[in-house]
């Protein structure tokens, strides 16, 4: 079994995604993309 770990990067995609409302707000916050912080959420 591989192990997984959480990444700060992962833990801030998660928060902008909660606190914005959405995925895509999230990501615009972040100056990231929608699929960069869904990948980074899953």
């Amino acid at each position: 079994m591989s192990k997984k770990y959480i990444t700060h990067k992962m833990i801030e995609a998660f928060r902008a995604a909660i606190e914005h409302g959405g995925i895509g707000a999230g990501a615009d916050a972040l100056g990231m993309s929608q699929p960069s912080v869904t990948a980074a959420v899953a």
